[in-house]
């Protein structure tokens, strides 16, 4: 596999503006680049243990050196995952690394109301709410006069979309799934067109008990997602 060449994906170039990027090799220091930064933003709770390690590892070894070398406040922002929300098939070992993560001396801020709450009352962490952003210009309601023909035709099959990993059980697609097939079977049984889903996902999953057609958009690139929205 050769290496990487960006740290950051392909597709935030196209809506980030970066003002600087750093690469780190396997056995660089993290340290090394955030030297006389303000805010150091850390999106999971491995690489903020991972940073909280080295940098205690940093000043016991350079004990005086590290005098006039100023490190910005390391603010975690938790977007959930597995092991926030409990999912069963989360890693035992990670789970014990992330609740040592929330543990730490470390400012929290929350991607909605829900990990909020869940910070708060496992934790007893206060995590005030920053959600993520969408760009407007590009996630935006099709223009009327753009719209497929015979969209609004009651004739038509009702469409559902559904995005998310299906591997993970804390999306519980399982109910999801569920609630569309009765929506289905009785639009069905009032002669109606019922339903047909498009679902965006990671990977494929294999679907049973279902009657409705599902079309599967697995790992579109972000150039298509808007149309499939």
């Amino acid at each position: 596999m050769p290496p990487p060449t960006s740290a950051l994906p392909p597709w935030a170039r196209t809506f980030v503006r970066i003002d600087s990027e750093v690469l780190l090799g396997p056995q660089q220091s993290l340290l090394d680049c955030l030297q006389n930064s303000d805010v150091v933003m850390v999106g999971y709770f491995t690489q903020l243990v991972e940073f909280l390690q080295e940098q205690a590892d940093s000043r016991r070894a350079a004990g005086s050196q590290m005098h006039g070398r100023k490190l910005g406040a390391v603010v975690y922002w938790d977007q959930g995952h597995e092991h926030v929300f409990g999912d069963p098939t989360a890693s035992k070992a990670w789970d014990r690394v992330f609740h040592l993560a929330m543990h730490l001396p470390v400012p929290l801020i929350s991607v909605s109301n829900v990990v909020r709450d869940i910070l708060a009352v496992h934790f007893a962490r206060v995590a005030p709410v920053v959600p993520n952003a969408i760009d407007c210009r590009r996630f935006a309601p099709t223009p009327r006069e753009h719209r497929m023909p015979g969209s609004r035709d009651p004739a038509r099959p009702k469409r559902v979309l559904l995005v998310g990993n299906p591997a993970l059980k804390l999306k519980n697609f399982d109910t999801a799934l569920k609630a569309v097939e009765i929506a289905h079977q009785r639009l069905r049984a009032r002669s109606g067109p019922g339903i047909e889903v498009t679902w965006i996902c990671q990977v494929q999953p294999q679907l049973q008990g279902v009657s409705f057609p599902v079309q599967f958009e697995v790992n579109p690139s972000q150039e298509a997602l808007p149309g499939i929205y």
